[in-house]
């Protein structure tokens, strides 16, 4: 049958009967797309052409593949629908593993419509009138990278399903926090600067460099700006100081009084003239 063919034309025929198999499941049909997509280079205008599907279709199925191992054993097994399969795979991984083993698995048993609406509402913000953040700018926060908004990858997938979310929609609400806590975190690094600066002008040290009476140098004439790493450390070395300034003058002031006491008893052991009797001894006298 394949004798006069090339390799190439033999798969083409093996793919094109693969899938148009009547019991080809959700994921072995997006699988079916991603071969003739990687293998024989086919664009997803073609390989709609070739299925007999709608190009949304193919493109949906193909982003199928995206969701995670256990995800796709659940779809494939029927325990999640295929339309909320499609949906989850648009979404940050992070949101999918809330969704599927987390505290809101609950929602896969709500209706389709009631699931999408439940997701959008739990996890995703509006981006219109003046966000606490800017979305041309990329923000890095506790470790994490994040995108300008233009180039969210959770924003290029929801174009799958340009009916559930607009321009103004933010997909990923950890995104959007993250953003918005890192823009706090620039404002509040920008007080502490401004008021260093202040303290500095502000003539609060005595001018000569000693240390106050907690052992802690009040001037700071140092014009560079510290890092945060850098005033931790200063602090923390300006705290040990003054304990230990503290507990310097506690000992100091504990030995004097001990010595003070030591010196009342041994006189009045030896009966020695300096002792002065009480005055209800002198009295009895």
């Amino acid at each position: 049958m394949y004798r006069n063919l090339t390799p190439r034309q033999i798969l083409e025929i093996q793919i094109s009967e693969n899938i148009h198999r009547a019991d080809l499941s959700p994921v072995e049909e997006a699988e079916v797309y991603s071969r003739m997509r990687g293998e024989l280079g086919m664009a997803a205008e073609d390989i709609a052409l070739r299925a007999g599907k709608s190009l949304s279709h193919v493109r949906r199925y193909q982003n199928l593949l995206s969701l995670p191992e256990d995800v796709l054993a659940k779809i494939d097994g029927g325990e999640i629908q295929i339309s909320k399969g499609i949906y989850l795979s648009t979404l940050s991984a992070h949101i999918v593993e809330k969704l599927v083993n987390g505290n809101y698995k609950y929602l896969l048993d709500r209706s389709a419509k009631e699931f999408v609406s439940q997701v959008q509402r739990l996890f995703m913000r509006e981006l219109d009138g003046d966000p606490p953040f800017d979305k041309a700018k990329e923000y890095r926060y506790e470790g994490g990278v994040y995108p300008p908004c233009a180039k969210c990858p959770g924003r290029k997938q929801m174009a799958l399903f340009p009916e559930l979310i607009g321009e103004s929609g933010c997909p990923d609400e950890e995104c959007y926090y993250a953003k918005r806590d890192a823009v706090e975190e620039e404002k509040e690094e920008e007080r502490r600067k401004t008021a260093r600066k202040s303290a500095g002008s502000g003539g609060g040290g005595d001018g000569d460099g000693e240390d106050n009476c907690f052992g802690v140098d009040d001037d700071d004439d140092e014009d560079e700006e510290e890092t945060e790493e850098e005033r931790a450390a200063r602090l923390e070395y300006e705290a040990e100081r003054a304990a230990f300034a503290v507990v310097r003058a506690y000992i100091v002031y504990a030995v004097y009084s001990n010595a003070l006491y030591c010196a009342d008893e041994m006189t009045e052991w030896l009966g020695c003239e300096t002792y002065a009797e009480p005055e209800d001894e002198k009295e009895k006298d």
